[in-house]
């Protein structure tokens, strides 16, 4: 069988103790210089109160097609990548994504100067099998039959430890899937590796760490996948 795992969607995100970025419009203006993708529509700015928790979004930007969407919160920036077309391996995607969203954050620490303390990257993965995706991970991973006959099944695998001179969470989760319009069809298989270094460790990156830290998962992200898919053919 030739397992091959599409992406859904990507999450590259950015956490501040407090986000310094004033005006909303000042901040507007300057990502529509560095992203203007982000700006094909209108951007949302939210009525949120003063007192509301922090990582509610207060600013929505996005393409006219939601393929790309950044939400701004006093806490946090979120760059979503969604995949709208036909389904494409990580490579590829990252690619696409990535420049976009390193001019994002150059622009936020060139612009606003904040003390970035946390950095994640979340992957959303599916691929389209030839049996049943329960089937496949009780083969895999499970002893026979210790499971019965489950509806669904998850697997969630969280790892601490270094990626070159960061120390992260590597949390991978493994899902059966079935087809929305076909309920008896479990066929799909989905992949999440969510990366990010550890809140208890807050640091102050520098664009050149953030850049750092993406490439490594870059370089790294075929291998967290072949950690648990290599043996299948």
């Amino acid at each position: 069988m030739d397992l091959q795992f599409h992406v859904k969607f990507i999450q590259g995100s950015l956490f501040f103790p407090n986000f310094p970025y004033g005006a909303k419009l000042n901040l507007v203006n300057a990502l529509n210089k560095s992203t203007p993708i982000l700006l094909e529509k209108d951007p949302t700015f939210l009525p949120i109160p003063d007192d509301a928790p922090p990582e509610i979004p207060r600013i929505i930007l996005s393409n006219k097609t939601g393929e790309f969407q950044c939400n701004i919160s006093p806490n946090r920036i979120d760059f979503f990548y969604h995949e709208r077309k036909e389904p494409k391996l990580f490579d590829e995607i990252f690619q696409k994504v990535y420049p976009l969203y390193r001019d994002l954050f150059f622009a936020i620490k060139s612009d606003f100067n904040p003390s970035i303390n946390r950095i994640s990257l979340v992957t959303k993965l599916m691929s389209a099998l030839s049996e049943s995706s329960i089937n496949l991970i009780m083969k895999l991973f499970l002893k026979e039959r210790m499971f019965g006959n489950p509806y669904n099944l998850d697997l969630i695998i969280l790892y601490k430890e270094m990626l070159d001179t960061f120390k992260i969470n590597r949390l991978t989760k493994i899902r059966s899937l079935r087809k929305k319009d076909n309920l008896e069809d479990d066929t799909r298989l989905e992949l999440d590796i969510e990366i990010n270094t550890l809140s208890e460790i807050l640091g102050n990156y520098s664009v050149e760490a953030i850049d750092k830290f993406y490439q490594l998962i870059k370089n790294n992200f075929n291998q967290y996948v072949a950690q648990f898919f290599e043996q299948v053919h």
